[in-house]
Parts: C-alpha cells; sequence; structure tokens
C-alpha cells in the first residue's frame, strides 16, 4: 500500500502460523509506483528474515489505487471470444490502453435482457509495469511467486474460505480498506464482490495534514495517528481531532452514497455492516466513529476472521492479518 510489507506464513490447512511487518521509508512508494525497487526489495528480505522462513514460494497481493474491478454483462459466447470482448468493453473507461492492463475475469453466471442471454462476469485489470515491478522485486528477495492476486479479490476468497470451514460470514456486506495511499470501499452481494469504489482520503493526507498544522516532522504525525487516541481521549487533541474527523466525515458519508447506489440497483439486497481492515483500522476509535457517523455497524475485519484463519498459538490484536 506504499507504506508497509505484510507477509503471513500459511499452514496446509490455510491457517496463519507467523507474520511479519516492515515499514517502508518514506518515497520508495509514490502513488502506487515504486520509486526504488532495491529498497523495496530489501524491504521484502527484512520481512522474510523477521518471519523466520526458509520457504521460497509465495503468492503476492497487490494493493493499489490503479486496480480496477468492474461487474460487466456481455452477450452469450464462444469461450475464445470472451477475452476481446471484454477488451472492448474495458476500452471505454481505463485511464490507458487495455494492452497495458492484464485482464481476469470470473464468470458469475447468466442473466437475460431485453430477451437477450448474457454472461455476468466480474473484470480485474491490473497495470501490467505495476505487476511486473512488484514481482520483480519479490523474485529479488529469493521468493518464486506461485501466483498474483489482489486485494479485492482475496477477501472474497477470505470469506468463503470461512463459510467452507462452516464459519458465520455474511452473504452481503461492505469491505473498507483504509491504506497509506487510498481508501477502498468493496461492496460483497452474495459472497461474491459486487462493486468497488476508491476514496481519495489516505492516510498519508491525514498525517500530511496534521504535521503541517503542528509543524511537526511528518514520521511524527504517524506515529502519533496510530498510537494516540485522537477521536476519544480525555486529553485534548483540538488540531489532531479536526484533521482526523475531517477525512473521516468524509469517508462515512462516502460509504453512504455507496451503499445507497448499490440499493437502487438491487433492491433485494441489504447492507448491514462494514468490515474495516487495513494497516490504519488500527486507528483508536476508528470503527466506532464510522459507525456513529454513517449509521452502519462497523466491525474490524480482523477480530472476526482471526478466530478462522490464525492459529490458535498466533493470534494477536496488534497486526490485522487480513489485510496481508
Amino acid at each position: 500500500d506504499g507504506r508497509n510489507v505484510k507477509m503471513v506464513k500459511v499452514n496446509r490447512e490455510g491457517k496463519i502460523t507467523n507474520s511479519s511487518y516492515v515499514e517502508i521509508p518514506e518515497g520508495v512508494m509514490v502513488a502506487g509506483k515504486i520509486e526504488s525497487k532495491r529498497i523495496l526489495t530489501d524491504s521484502v528480505k527484512v520481512a522474510r528474515k523477521k518471519l523466520g522462513t526458509s520457504f521460497n514460494r509465495c503468492s503476492l497481493v497487490i494493493n493499489s489505487k490503479d486496480v480496477v474491478v468492474r461487474q460487466i454483462t456481455i452477450p452469450i459466447m464462444p469461450a475464445e471470444n470472451i477475452p476481446r470482448s471484454i477488451e472492448l468493453e474495458l476500452s471505454g473507461f481505463l485511464p490507458i490502453a487495455t494492452d497495458k492492463y492484464m485482464i481476469d475475469y470470473i464468470l458469475r453466471g447468466e442473466t437475460v435482457f431485453d430477451d437477450i442471454r448474457k454472461y455476468m462476469l466480474t473484470i480485474i485489470a491490473v497495470p501490467k509495469d505495476i505487476i511486473h515491478s512488484y514481482a520483480d522485486c519479490v523474485k529479488d528477495a529469493g521468493f518464486k511467486v506461485e501466483y498474483i492476486d489482489v486485494i479485492e479479490n482475496s477477501i472474497e476468497k477470505l470469506g468463503k474460505f470461512i463459510m467452507s470451514g462452516k464459519g458465520s460470514f455474511p452473504k452481503d456486506y461492505l469491505h473498507l480498506q483504509i491504506e497509506h495511499q487510498k481508501t477502498c470501499a468493496s461492496i460483497y452481494m452474495n459472497s461474491s464482490i459486487n462493486m468497488t469504489k476508491n476514496i481519495d482520503n489516505g492516510v498519508y493526507k491525514i498525517a500530511s495534514d496534521i504535521s503541517e498544522m503542528l509543524g511537526k516532522p511528518i514520521e511524527i504525525a504517524y506515529n502519533a495517528i496510530f498510537y494516540e487516541d485522537f477521536l476519544y481521549s480525555e486529553r485534548i487533541y483540538l488540531s489532531e481531532k479536526k484533521v482526523l474527523e475531517k477525512y473521516l466525515d468524509e469517508i462515512a458519508a462516502e460509504c453512504n452514497r455507496f451503499v445507497e447506489y448499490y440499493k437502487n440497483r438491487n433492491r433485494d439486497s441489504a447492507i448491514d455492516t462494514i468490515y474495516l481492515s487495513g494497516s490504519y483500522s488500527q486507528i483508536k476509535g476508528i470503527a466506532e466513529y464510522i459507525q456513529d457517523r454513517a449509521g452502519i455497524k462497523v466491525k474490524k475485519f480482523s477480530d472476526f476472521v482471526n478466530e478462522f484463519v490464525v492459529s490458535s498459538d498466533n493470534r494477536t490484536d496488534i497486526m490485522d492479518y487480513t489485510a496481508a
């Protein structure tokens, strides 16, 4: 996400047995682009050493504001014609040429519109330069990349994994991922990703505003956001509280607009829970504050899923595993 490397070790049962977290120096990642492959590679090596593993096979999960996730319908056609049809559909709203993207799709089923049978597809498009640059750094750190995923799809798979183990998990919900460069809201319907929306309010903007307002280095602002209770502490944090509330109010308002848009398109489905994840979901009081402003129940994703995906000997309240 431009701020850290998260790494987890998973056993044969799909349980997380260990984790590591390494901060990336400021400026290594700018607007989702890698400015220093060497430093990022070194950070991955440090994360691997902290994890304490000799394994070299890994999966790479990319979290970038440049990832595009869309739901589309296309006429029923032979499988070999689907990729070209998808490219034509995407060409209208991708910011750069479709041949600059790695494009994959999930066939969700069929529907009928104006008496025409159509496929329902989830499309995921990631710029090739982002995939190659991330994969190169991971490979240079000594790993063999088995497969690459995006955070939006990995959350869907996590929910289905929990349900496959007879865990209780809602089929319709909003997932809010708060990270360094962006906040991503994704709505899942029937356990599958339905629509996504990028919100510009990443923690970088919050830290920058606090840093500028108080005249302190940005690193001090980052640490304060994470460790101090600006929202509900009895101590007086007037300036910091004002900045944080401004951005969280905007996130809550965007969530409400997003949910209303979804409801207008899916009147038989209700979103009554927001699941919060990402490195900065650990900001003190953030779940309670967004719940109060949005009027929708908010839960920490890690509090809910750690029971199912984290080995009982390795659970912790410090690390949000689902963000990895």
